[in-house]
């Protein structure tokens, strides 16, 4: 049998995943977690900002950021996570949002069947074509 990814090994469920957790925002006092405008209440800020938005303790993650596209995982930016790593030559996109609507890749509807990389046929489950496999590398800019 050939070398697997360990992401198609169907024991495992998740790499590199942080656990499952409540979502819980600091505040200095009381009276800051009570306010709908900055913990998001019933009355939520009327600008529609999400929860915590304007909570000094909250950092959020929209944004640009620097992203590599690669037609396959062979292909990815392999060492993109070490420290000093140059992404300055990467494009820009906007987080949070879906890499094949701003033009990398091919974007996918499936509500019923799996993508056309993923054979269906019973003795190869599962099996992925390697050469559709395409990958996304980000770094916050």
């Amino acid at each position: 049998m050939r070398d697997r990814y360990r992401w198609e090994d169907p024991a495992v469920f998740a790499i590199a995943k942080e656990r499952s957790h409540a979502i819980l925002l600091p505040y200095d006092t009381i009276d800051q977690a009570l306010s709908p405008a900055l913990s998001g209440g019933p009355h939520a800020d009327p600008l529609g900002q999400e929860p915590g938005a304007r909570s000094p303790w909250k950092l959020s993650l929209n944004g640009s950021w620097h992203f590599s596209y690669s037609p396959t995982y062979a292909q990815r930016e392999k060492e993109f996570y070490r420290q000093g790593y140059d992404c300055s030559r990467w494009d820009q996109i906007r987080v949070p949002g879906i890499w094949e609507l701003a033009g990398y890749g091919t974007p996918y509807y499936l509500a019923f069947d799996y993508p056309p990389a993923i054979s269906k046929n019973r003795w190869k489950i599962p099996s992925i074509d390697h050469r559709d496999t395409p990958t996304g590398s980000t770094e916050r800019t």
